[in-house]
């Protein structure tokens, strides 16, 4: 599955991503809370672990250059429920980029106006100050109880999110041109782990119908709910 907007592709992960995803990982393992280095045979029980419609890891690319990585679990499909999102980037130069942040909001308005999983979280290290007060903007508040916790947990509701990240979702708009036009396309071997299934259930209340591709890909064109 690929989502296009805002000048850049989140593209879901397949068995052929793993390896570029272990070894940019273990590069930066000494900023996450998992330090261990993660051998092929971890890396290959983690994806088929997470190959399923309750967790979705994109690849983030830009001009087709891969970037980073983003990625929502342990997803609920209840609007009560939440998700856990998490990212990091595979080259510093794309730190202050304005890359990340659209990445961050295209998961985040994709779970508050599409797929309505409710709430968000992350889990930040308490000592880790930028990207604290980067998403202390986007509308993230710490939970409850964290203040002494070394790895910090914050929420993020979809109030929040409408009242306090206004001000950047109308920059990254800006920059891209003003425009929300996005691409969709579900891929066939999305079908194989429940992904396609799952996102032409979403699509169908949007009364959007796909362009066929010989490879039997479907494509979708909408323009994305930018709301608040």
């Amino acid at each position: 599955m690929k989502v296009t907007i805002y000048g850049i592709t989140l593209r879901r992960i397949t068995i052929d991503d793993i390896e570029l995803v272990r070894v940019k990982r273990n590069e930066v393992r000494g900023h996450m809370e998992y330090r261990e280095h993660i051998t092929p045979e971890k890396q290959l029980e983690w994806f088929r672990s997470i190959d399923n419609i309750n967790n979705f890891y994109y690849i983030i690319e830009h001009n087709n250059e891969q970037i980073g990585l983003i990625s929502e679990k342990d997803i609920s499909r209840e609007e009560s429920g939440g998700m856990e999102s998490g990212i990091f980037l595979f080259d510093k130069k794309y730190h202050n980029s304005i890359y990340p942040v659209a990445a961050s909001l295209i998961l985040i308005e994709g779970g508050f106006y599409l797929f309505k999983t409710g709430d968000s979280y992350i889990h930040v290290l308490k000592n880790n100050s930028n990207a604290i007060a980067y998403n202390k903007t986007l509308g993230y508040v710490l939970c409850e109880g964290q203040e002494s916790v070394e790895n910090q947990k914050y929420v993020l509701t979809k109030e929040n999110f409408e009242k306090k990240a206004g001000k950047i979702r109308k920059a990254v708009l800006q920059l891209c041109g003003g425009d929300n036009s996005t691409t969709v396309v579900i891929e066939r071997h999305d079908y194989k782990n429940g992904v396609g299934q799952l996102m032409e259930g979403v699509m169908k209340p949007l009364n959007v119908k796909p362009d066929i591709r010989e490879n039997g890909d479907k494509v979708y064109y909408l323009n994305w709910i930018i709301s608040g």
